[in-house]
C-alpha cells in the first residue's frame, strides 16, 4: 500500500482508493488471493469498480476474463459512484489523475470503460453519459486518448505513463517516438511501478531512447520480479536461457520459468514445457512437456499449439494420436504460427497426413508462411509457382 505521512489524515476514500489500486496490480500480476480480498471488500463502489477492471482485463489462465460479472459489478457500483464526495485537494489530484487515464483507456481501445460514466460525468461531457446510458460505446480515438493519458500523467498516473509510452512505442495517436518511450518509462519505474520498472528494462534490451545495457535491464526486471511481475519473471528466464548478456544458466532459467507458470503467464508455460521436452535446465519429462505446452496452447497461442504438435507427432503411438497431433498443428497454423503453416502446407501439396492433394491449398498456407519471412516456405512457393503457374492462374481468385 502506499506510504503516507504521519500527519496526514487519509479519509475513506482514499484509503479505499489506494488499496484498491494495490490489488489490481496484484491480480495483474496473476495473485488469486489479491482477486479473493477484492471480492470480500466489493460493498465498496471503489474496490467494486477495480474488481471489475480485474475481471476484465486478466491476462492470465490463474483468472480468468469474467465479462457477465463485470456487467453485474458495473450495475452496482456505478451509482453508488455518483453519491461519493472528495474531501481535499490531494484526494482531487489522484482521482482526476485516474479520471483521465480511464477515459483515455476507453478512447484507445472504444470501449466503454468500468469507470467511464463517472469519468465522463467530472469531465462534464454529458453527451457521453447520454450515449453510455442509451447504450452505445464511447468511439475510437487514439489521438484524445493519447491527450487523456498525457493529462493523467501530468498529474503523476504511473500507469497512464506505461500506456502512453506504449503509444509512442507503436505510433497509436501520435507519432513514434522512442526517446519519450524512455522517458514515461523512466518515470513509471522511478514511482516503483512494475509495469513501469518491466517496461524501462525493455528499453535497456532494445536501445529504445537509451543506450543497450544489459546490466540495467536485469536490475530493473529483478526489482520487477520481486514485487511479483510475472512478465519480469520470464524475460529474467529467457535472458538465463539465450545468455542475452549474462552466461546461460538452463537451471536459472527454469526457477523464473516456474514463478511466471504459477501466475498462469502463457510464455512461462511454453518455455517450461519446451525445458522439459528437451531435458534443459530441469529432468526430460514428456509427460510434463505436454501438460505446460497444452496449458499455453488452451491460451491460443500459435508457438505453444505448434510446439505442442510437434511433441505429440514425434511421440505418437498410433492413428488416434497422429490425428491429434495433425489437428493441433492445423489449430496452429490458422492461428498465424509459420512453421505450422509450412508443415500444412507441404502436407497439402503431397495429399499425406490426412489431407488431401490440393495445391491451391499448399499455396495458401505458404504464402501466410512467406509473408512472415520463413525461409523455407519462401522456396517451396517459389518452385510451386513455377511447376504449377497455369494451374495457380487459372485460379488466382482463391488466393484474394
Amino acid at each position: 500500500m502506499t506510504e503516507v505521512e504521519d500527519n496526514f489524515e487519509v479519509s475513506e476514500f482514499t484509503f479505499n482508493f489506494h488499496k484498491g489500486f494495490d490489488l489490481y496490480v496484484a491480480v495483474r500480476c496473476g495473485k488469486k488471493a489479491a482477486l479473493d480480498e477484492l471480492e470480500s471488500l466489493q460493498t465498496d463502489p471503489i474496490s467494486s469498480g477495480y474488481l471489475a477492471m480485474s475481471l476484465a482485463r486478466s491476462e492470465n489462465s490463474i483468472i480468468p476474463k469474467d465479462i457477465p460479472r463485470v456487467k453485474e459489478l458495473c450495475a452496482h457500483f456505478l451509482p453508488l459512484m455518483f453519491e461519493m464526495t472528495i474531501n481535499s485537494d490531494k484526494e482531487t489530484i489522484e482521482f482526476l489523475a485516474d479520471v483521465h487515464y480511464l477515459i483515455a483507456f476507453c478512447q484507445e481501445n472504444g470501449i466503454v470503460h468500468y469507470f467511464v460514466l463517472f469519468c465522463f460525468s467530472v469531465v462534464s461531457y454529458a453527451e457521453v453519459i447520454f450515449e453510455f446510458l442509451t447504450g452505445y460505446a464511447v468511439s475510437k480515438d487514439p489521438v484524445k486518448s493519447v491527450e487523456n493519458y498525457r493529462e493523467s500523467v501530468a498529474l503523476g498516473h504511473p500507469g497512464a505513463a506505461v500506456n502512453l509510452s506504449n503509444c509512442y512505442d507503436d505510433g497509436v495517436g501520435v507519432a513514434v517516438n522512442k526517446a519519450k518511450v524512455f522517458e514515461l518509462c523512466s518515470f513509471a519505474a522511478g514511482v516503483g511501478h512494475p509495469i513501469g520498472l518491466n517496461n524501462l528494462g525493455c528499453c535497456y534490451l532494445f536501445g529504445k531512447g537509451c543506450s543497450i545495457n544489459h546490466v540495467q535491464k536485469m536490475r530493473l526486471w529483478e526489482k520487477a520480479a520481486k514485487m511479483g511481475y510475472p512478465m519480469s519473471q520470464v524475460n529474467i528466464g529467457l535472458t538465463y536461457f539465450y545468455g542475452e548478456g549474462v552466461r546461460t544458466d538452463e537451471a536459472t532459467a527454469v526457477r523464473y520459468f516456474q514463478q511466471g507458470v504459477k501466475a498462469g503467464l502463457c510464455r512461462a508455460q511454453l518455455m517450461l514445457g519446451y525445458c522439459y521436452y528437451r531435458g534443459s535446465g530441469i529432468n526430460g519429462d514428456v509427460s510434463k512437456a505436454i501438460e505446460y505446452c497444452g496449458l499455453a496452447a488452451a491460451q491460443g497461442n500459435a508457438s505453444a499449439q505448434y510446439q505442442l504438435g510437434c511433441i505429440l507427432y514425434n511421440r505418437s503411438f498410433d492413428q488416434a494420436d497422429r490425428e491429434k497431433a495433425i489437428s493441433t498443428l492445423q489449430e496452429a497454423a490458422n492461428s498465424g504460427s509459420p512453421d505450422a503453416q509450412y508443415f500444412i502446407g507441404c502436407c497439402y501439396c503431397t495429399g499425406i497426413q490426412g489431407k488431401p492433394k490440393s495445391i491451391i491449398e499448399a499455396v495458401r498456407f505458404l504464402r501466410k508462411a512467406a509473408i512472415r519471412e520463413h525461409a523455407e516456405s519462401i522456396s517451396r512457393l517459389n518452385s510451386l509457382q513455377e511447376e504449377y503457374k497455369e494451374e495457380l492462374w487459372q485460379n488466382r481468385k482463391s488466393f484474394w
